[in-house]
């Protein structure tokens, strides 16, 4: 009986869960959305150690490099 109980529990904190947290993380229409080609266009002119893109504006590849001592 005890089994049953917990597995019950389980189960529904789970179901619970799972929609509030599509909710919490669901785009809206009015939300701001940041693309990697829109940081491209941005960051082109300046050169940061460790980052470095590649590809083109319309699919642009950011490469991190994390220095030996890290």
């Amino acid at each position: 009986m005890r089994t049953v109980v917990l597995a019950t529990s389980f189960a529904l904190l789970v179901g619970l869960i799972y929609p509030l947290w599509q909710h919490r993380f669901e785009a809206t229409a009015g939300s701001s959305v940041c693309r990697l080609s829109d940081w491209f266009d941005a960051a082109s002119s300046e050169k940061v150690a460790g980052v470095s893109w590649h590809g083109s504006a319309d699919h642009p590849v950011l490469r991190l490099k994390v220095g030996e001592s890290n």
